[in-house]
């Protein structure tokens, strides 16, 4: 599996506690500011408190429950720890408090037939498939540019252009700069836009 979910017939190397650890202990004021902001985004809709997703992201980093690959920087490693947890806190709280079951229930009492108008496994699994190609051949593009990373993976989480500056740390004029080169890089690989 690649980091992005895509296998790649490739054996990933993982980084050891011990590169974890140095790296966390090397972080700045701002590293952590990055981690407090990343929470805070995806912790939204869920009940679990913010600097709590950042401190059970480091313990399971340090902890050996969350494997980093070598070739992932650890910060964008641990923000993908505190999406997946946020992610699954929301999960947790859906089911500790499921939707009213009188909203299945008409005005004059009668129990309304609800009808499942979502996608079939299939599509969905057919759509995920397709999505961690298109991930992986964008990411692709910028190996050498861990910021741009960081860029297309919150852009593909639904991150504002605000809300991206904050977690990349750049000013409005270094972020559009570097959303102009990611632009002219992709428009060059793809100038008639993805094809499948």
């Amino acid at each position: 599996m690649s980091r992005w979910g895509v296998s790649l017939g490739q054996k990933t190397t993982i980084r050891t506690r011990e590169e974890i650890e140095a790296a966390i202990c090397g972080f700045t004021v701002a590293d952590y500011a990055r981690l407090e902001s990343a929470a805070r985004y995806f912790g939204r809709g869920s009940s679990v408190d913010t600097g709590d997703l950042v401190q059970e992201a480091l313990v399971r980093a340090l902890d050996d429950r969350r494997s980093c690959p070598a070739d992932v920087p650890i910060m964008r490693f641990l923000i993908g720890v505190i999406r997946s947890l946020a992610s699954g806190e929301r999960e947790k709280d859906a089911l500790r408090h499921p939707a009213d079951a009188s909203e299945a229930v008409g005005e004059d009492g009668d129990v309304l037939e609800i009808q499942d108008l979502g996608p079939d496994a299939e599509a969905i699994l057919i759509r995920d498939e397709e999505d961690a190609r298109i991930r992986a051949a964008f990411f692709t593009l910028f190996d050498d540019d861990p910021v741009a990373q960081d860029i297309l993976v919150g852009i593909m989480e639904g991150l504002t252009a605000e809300e991206l500056r904050e977690l990349t740390g750049l000013d409005v004029t270094a972020y559009n700069t570097k959303r102009r080169l990611m632009r002219r890089r992709i428009d060059k690989k793809f100038p008639a836009g993805w094809k499948s």
